[in-house]
């Protein structure tokens, strides 16, 4: 049911999204759904306003027969002359859920606010946290934003679970595929990256940082700077490294520790084989 002020506040209940075409499961389903707005902003004010918050949602996303992600598309209609409007978008999720057939997308207790803005374009997510996510994650903490001008900037304030901390920068040229990043992992867990690498190798005591500088779209190359602890042992290192075609190839990677000097390569396969080469 619909209840509400239609002129400024509407609150509809157990709403349900779906795609015209295919059936299929709702794309987004949810307790309630509460909008807020000015209808004199939205018709006649230079910026449109307007707040949804949402309990409960869950949003599913599936594939398509071809096997692409099923996801909506944004058509615009035709532009009128003259400076175009600018509005501003408000969302609230509250104990939201992401669901998906792939079992390393789905999110449960997820609580989201974002903004977002035309004209300019700008995305704000001003706090996001869920209490079950990707590879076993807790997420206590996202804030991040992005702007798009003559360059698409993608920043991450700060991602916080119980096995990762980062932020970092993503900056890319209008009209090129090339992204560049500088990132700052102020702390990662072995056992986390074993799930996330799928490798084994990986699952002993510890914990490492690292600044990272990349490079690449589909291939990516860079250098990394890192202290870690490898079962007690106090390690740093620094050295070159490229993805590509789901294999992380660390070299040349070179390093100081109690036990000595190392210097040789790491790489990591898709299927999880980690092989170390001095």
């Amino acid at each position: 049911g619909v209840s509400g002020n239609p002129l400024t506040t509407v609150t509809v209940r157990r709403p349900r999204v779906r795609f015209r075409e295919g059936g299929g499961a709702p794309l987004l389903a949810a307790e309630s759904m509460r909008m807020r707005y000015s209808t004199w902003d939205l018709l006649w004010a230079r910026r449109g306003a307007i707040q949804i918050e949402l309990d409960r949602p869950t949003v599913r996303i599936e594939r398509d027969p071809s096997g692409r992600w099923r996801l909506p598309s944004w058509k615009a209609g035709t532009a009128k002359p003259g400076r175009p409007r600018g509005f501003d978008f408000e969302l609230t999720m509250k104990d939201g859920t992401l669901d998906s057939p792939d079992s390393t997308l789905r999110i449960g207790g997820l609580d989201l606010s974002l903004r977002a803005a035309t004209e300019p374009a700008r995305l704000e997510v001003r706090s996001m946290a869920w209490e079950r996510g990707p590879w076993g994650s807790v997420l206590r903490s996202l804030r991040a934003d992005v702007s798009s001008g003559d360059s698409l900037v993608v920043r991450l304030h700060e991602l916080v679970t119980g096995d990762l901390r980062l932020r970092g920068t993503m900056r890319s040229r209008r009209g090129e595929q090339r992204r560049v990043v500088d990132a700052e992992i102020g702390r990662v867990r072995w056992a986390w990256l074993a799930r996330l690498f799928r490798t084994a190798e990986l699952i002993v005591p510890g914990e490492g940082s690292a600044t990272i500088r990349a490079e690449g779209d589909r291939e990516w190359r860079g250098r990394m700077k890192a202290r870690a602890t490898w079962k007690d042992l106090p390690v740093t290192g620094e050295g070159a490294f490229a993805w590509r075609d789901g294999r992380f190839a660390l070299a040349p990677l070179t390093g100081d520790s109690p036990a000595g000097r190392f210097d040789g390569r790491v790489d990591v396969y898709a299927c999880g084989m980690m092989l170390y080469r001095a």
